[in-house]
């Protein structure tokens, strides 16, 4: 069955099936006709397509492949004053360089904060997700 949320079907199992249960991801024409004994139907795991990971550790994996990408970020280069040009004068010149020097700090605190807000949002939700898992799992034991 086709799926407009935007993840793959392999993406919807490993989200959707509880953690450590195997899955196949089977065809539509794999399937009996005949549901009314769906209870009773057998497969054969020993060749799974995967196996479950559950909503929780599936958000905290793609919560840490985005630390690793935040990590990966380069920061933006820094403008480079151009010469200065021979009918500028050197109070404008260096007017000039003092903006383009603001401008790259400027650049470069913003980059910097975007980049501890996406960490630190990435954290919470690894730590949302682990106390979950806690919960969850301490409830069933």
């Amino acid at each position: 069955m086709p799926c407009e949320c935007g993840l793959t079907i392999e993406q919807i199992a490993a989200k959707d099936v509880p953690y450590g249960v195997p899955y196949l991801i089977l065809e539509d024409g794999d399937l009996p006709s005949d549901w009314s004994f769906s209870a009773a139907w057998e497969a054969d795991f020993s060749s799974h397509h995967g196996i479950g990971l559950g909503p929780q550790r599936y958000f905290i994996r793609g919560a840490e492949q985005r630390l690793a990408e935040i990590a990966a970020r380069v920061a933006p280069s820094d403008v480079i004053p151009q010469d200065k040009p021979e009918d500028m004068s050197a109070e404008d010149y260096a007017a000039y360089v003092a903006a383009v020097a603001d401008g790259n700090v400027r650049q470069r605190d913003a980059f910097d904060a975007q980049c501890a807000r996406d960490t630190t949002d990435a954290r919470h939700l690894i730590a949302q997700m682990q106390a979950e898992i806690v919960q969850l799992e301490g409830a069933a034991a």
